[in-house]
């Protein structure tokens, strides 16, 4: 379950964190057939640039805090502040963040920031 999504401006770089609470321990998880998988930019997040009207590919991302299933997704946008940020959102998405107890992925979702 999508708890919340926060973001944050560190020197430059825009950085998300999105918090969901997990049954069982969250981790990174190829789809099949995948081209490009986790960590060989098949990365699922992406974030929205107003000034070119473009999504922006995540840089990288990885789980920070598994008690609370914190994922912080890193990205360059030359300081413009992103107005929204997407899960999954691909036709097929090459990477998912699953639950270790159920097997399930996260649900893709966009995520629109005020």
């Amino acid at each position: 379950m999508l708890t919340d999504v926060t973001l944050n401006n560190v020197h430059g770089a825009w950085n998300v964190s999105v918090f969901v609470r997990p049954l069982g321990i969250p981790y990174y998880h190829p789809t099949d057939f995948c081209s490009v998988c986790c960590g060989a930019g098949g990365d699922p997040f992406e974030l929205f640039q107003n000034s070119t009207g473009k999504w922006i590919p995540a840089q990288s991302s990885q789980i920070t805090n598994e008690s609370q299933f914190e994922v912080t997704a890193a990205f360059a946008l030359n300081g413009e502040a992103p107005t929204a940020v997407r899960y999954a959102w691909a036709d097929f998405a090459e990477c998912v963040i699953s639950d270790s107890s159920t097997q399930l992925p996260l649900v893709p979702f966009l995520w629109e920031f005020k």
